[in-house]
């Protein structure tokens, strides 16, 4: 079994465990130099891109909530404040009993009348001051939940960053684990061209040697016959 433990981006450490013969079967891969320029470029933008939307959220998003949180408290005091007020114009609207010398007095024309109509108009008042603050209340509970949404989608691009730097960051470390599994194997073809030269070096080695005991061989039998050849003469 082959280890191999290759530092990848952002110091992050990853271990293979291969054999030899999976090595053997990898395709040669593409030169990625460039590629890992193009990545940490790409990393230092998004580093500086989530930068920018923490400062967006700590500069604009959490003063802004503050602030709609403080209008709401002083809403609903307001709201309460004119419930108050509306529930004092309804206890005037029921008169006590008048007493004898007031029944004199309330015959006049238009008392009761004119009493009536300025109860009702205060009523009215009130009722439509109540919808007003009612309104700005929805308003504000909405610009809240808008600025909340936007707060989620700000979280949702930051975990969309962080998990396409961590797939960067293994698309790196693959490369870098290709890059060691190649220089593996130009190393084990190497030994493999040295070990062949050896073996056919022994092997001329060998054959220049028969070479030469078959030289001999001739030579060898060759001498009888010339001396005969001068005895004959």
């Amino acid at each position: 079994m082959i280890d191999f433990e290759i530092r990848a981006l952002g110091g992050m450490t990853t271990a293979f465990d291969t054999k030899p013969e999976e090595l053997r079967n990898l395709k040669s891969p593409v030169p990625i130099g460039d590629r890992i320029i193009e990545l940490n470029v790409e990393n230092a933008r998004l580093r500086r891109e989530i930068d920018y939307y923490k400062t967006l959220t700590n500069e604009v998003l959490h003063p802004l909530l503050a602030h709609v949180r403080f209008h709401t408290q002083g809403l609903l005091s307001a709201i309460q404040r004119l419930d108050a007020k509306i529930e004092e114009a309804n206890a005037r609207l029921t008169f006590p009993r008048p007493t004898v010398h007031q029944s004199t007095i309330n015959e006049q024309a238009g008392y009761w009348k004119a009493l009536c109509e300025q109860a009702t108009a205060q009523l009215e008042l009130c009722q439509s001051q109540n919808r007003d603050l009612k309104d700005l209340v929805k308003s504000a509970a909405e610009s809240f939940d808008e600025q909340v949404m936007r707060n989620d989608i700000l979280q949702m691009q930051l975990d969309q960053h962080k998990e396409t730097m961590a797939e960067m960051v293994r698309e790196a470390s693959d490369k870098d684990y290709v890059i060691a599994a190649q220089e593996f194997l130009l190393g084990a073809a190497n030994d493999e061209v040295n070990n062949l030269g050896r073996s056919i070096t022994e092997k001329n080695g060998l054959l220049a040697a028969f070479q030469a005991l078959d030289q001999q061989d001739q030579t060898d039998q060759g001498q009888p016959q010339t001396k005969k050849r001068k005895i004959m003469r």
